[in-house]
């Protein structure tokens, strides 16, 4: 097992500052056989004594399973204040694994498999993100302020995976999945992708009410090509009924609130387009059958909730209640 991990802040100018970090891991783990298994410790062990059930004992000491994998994250953040009133950031980031698993029954070690076999298993899977957010905070006037918000973010995710098994070995020594006699394998590929832009503005009146409205638009790479993207909106107010001075003096605060906002799941990666799967036809001809109908216009999943509650401080800050009451509907 090995890990590094650094971070590096600097401050080019009086009104930015820019963060990089970084970290990698590498372990390696050799695991014993076990489970549900017919070369596992425990059933042959304790069903079937040193001989084993299916196996002798001193023969699955000779199987090798290891497991490692690698993992590398980083990103880099930038964020700029010139003033009180105006902020903007910058946010890009990467987080890349890679497993590679294998079993090894080496030529001659076991009765089972005589001759030797390899199972070889890798995945890597690459997240890319990006954030681009700005805000702006103003006193409009003694007893009015607003803070509005913008941005935009993305994702893009790349995952692969294999699988390679090898039989029959022709001689001690060998170790690869190539040098067996008999040979197998597949592939799995897939790449989502994802962006959105978003927009939001809270206005306080007199530090008593609060409203706020927004939305965010989405787009992602499983959406319909006829539904190139989604709209969520939301909307929030809260009032501090407290400050009017009409409740008894065991009562700090309390605040009235309601919402109403949307958000949504993607469909599945392949979810809206036509699929087909691979067969073998007559006499080994490679073919392929239907698979998923596919939908051009396949939207995401999409819930609507609003939601009534307040929040009451009493006592000087020793007991405090939060109510809420919310109805969700998804579609």
């Amino acid at each position: 097992y090995y890990s590094f991990r650094g971070n590096l802040q600097l401050f080019p100018r009086e009104d930015l500052v820019v963060q990089f970090n970084t970290g990698y891991v590498e372990r390696k783990v050799t695991m014993p056989q076990d489970a549900n298994n017919i070369y596992g410790y425990g059933i042959n062990a304790i069903a079937g004594g040193e001989e084993g059930l299916f196996m002798p004992i001193d023969e699955i000491e000779k199987i090798e399973t290891q497991m490692k994998s690698d993992r590398f994250t980083g990103g880099v953040k930038g964020e700029w204040r010139p003033n009180e009133s105006v902020m903007a950031r910058a946010t890009f980031g990467a987080d890349i694994v890679n497993f590679d698993n294998f079993e090894f029954q080496p030529y001659g070690a076991n009765s089972f498999n005589p001759l030797g076999r390899k199972d070889n298993t890798r995945r890597d899977k690459t997240t890319l993100n990006m954030e681009l957010a700005g805000a702006y905070f103003v006193q409009i006037t003694d007893n009015l302020k607003m803070d509005l918000s913008a941005g935009f973010q993305a994702y893009h995710t790349d995952e692969g995976r294999s699988e390679a098994f090898g039989r029959e070995f022709p001689a001690p020594g060998l170790s690869t999945v190539g040098s067996a006699a008999q040979t197998t394998g597949w592939e799995w590929r897939q790449t989502q992708k994802s962006a959105g832009f978003y927009l939001q503005d809270q206005i306080g009146i007199n530090d008593i009410l609060f409203l706020t409205v927004g939305g965010r638009a989405d787009g992602h790479s499983a959406f319909g090509e006829d539904h190139p993207y989604e709209f969520y909106p939301k909307a929030a107010v809260s009032y501090v009924v407290s400050e009017h001075g009409v409740f008894p003096t065991f009562v700090d605060q309390l605040r009235l609130r309601a919402a109403y906002g949307t958000a949504g799941q993607q469909p599945g990666a392949f979810d809206a387009v036509r699929t087909w799967e691979p067969a073998s036809a007559l006499e080994g001809t490679a073919a392929v059958t239907p698979q998923n109908i596919g939908n051009p216009e396949l939207a995401p999943e999409k819930s609507y909730e609003y939601e009534f509650g307040f929040d009451a401080d009493l006592f000087g800050g020793r007991l405090g209640i939060e109510t809420t009451y919310y109805d969700q509907t998804t579609k």
